[in-house]
């Protein structure tokens, strides 16, 4: 799963998901369904989200890239500021890393600025063993986008991987 690396550190493994912020994420679902055959996906993430977060949210599998459609709401403060002052669209592309300190480190080095870097509960459904740490770093100046990474999480096999899987 690990892709190469010609840097010789940290690189990333696999996307999660593309995440979206929209005030409509069942709309956007429906929109996927009808016109790519998209295909609800990931639900007890999406209810995790609801209840820790207070985001109404749906993951649509489109091919094998998952879309975290999201409508933020305070709690989650640079998701909601993008709805509010921007509109729809992408907020973060969500990598698995696999040395989540030395990626910060690099693209705080690079001038990228650090948006949240927290310990999530995703053990409390069934996804790894303990709190996964979870980070979010702004890296529009550099590239355009926002990332957010983590360790991968026993459990959780991102759509990209599942490939991967023998049969």
């Amino acid at each position: 799963m690990t892709q190469t690396d010609p840097t010789g550190g940290p690189s990333a493994q696999v996307l999660v998901h593309l995440e979206i912020v929209h005030s409509d994420p069942e709309a956007v679902f429906e929109f996927l369904r009808d016109c790519l055959g998209a295909e609800r996906v990931e639900e007890n993430i999406g209810d995790f989200l609801r209840k820790t977060f207070g985001v109404k949210g749906v993951h649509a599998k489109v091919g094998n890239i998952v879309f975290q459609i999201l409508t933020p709401t305070p709690t989650l403060p640079t998701w909601h500021a993008e709805l509010q002052d921007r509109g729809a669209g992408v907020h973060n592309v969500t990598f698995y890393v696999d040395d989540l300190e030395e990626v910060k480190q690099r693209m705080l080095g690079q001038g990228a600025t650090e948006i949240l870097d927290m310990d999530v509960p995703f053990h409390e459904i069934g996804l790894g063993e303990e709190p996964s740490r979870l980070l979010v770093m702004d890296a529009r100046e550099q590239t355009g986008l926002r990332f957010e990474m983590c360790q991968p999480i026993d459990g959780w096999i991102p759509y990209p991987a599942r490939a991967e899987l023998p049969e």
